[in-house]
């Protein structure tokens, strides 16, 4: 039989995802200037429309991430909250 976890190892563990969800969001701007750097490796084809297709693309993705991982970021502490305050 396993052991149930202790409340330290389940602190530690959402302390970690907490961590992790924060350096995810301090590398999408390291990201998004690696992807919106790439057309300029593309070949010249003479398409500006492929181009601004693929800007505006990576610019809402990088906007779907951040809203993403800003809003379980702001979830976890919502639940760290103590259930106190009123």
């Amino acid at each position: 039989m396993t052991p149930k976890p202790s409340h330290g190892q389940s602190t530690e563990r959402g302390r970690h995802q907490a961590r992790r969800l924060i350096e995810a969001l301090k590398v999408l701007p390291i990201l998004g200037l690696v992807l919106f750097g790439m057309p300029l490796l593309w070949p010249d084809t003479g398409q500006t429309s492929d181009a601004m297709i693929y800007f505006f693309s990576v610019w809402l993705a990088l906007v779907l991430a951040a809203a993403w991982l800003a809003r379980r970021i702001g979830a976890r502490a919502a639940l760290r909250k103590p259930e106190t305050e009123e």
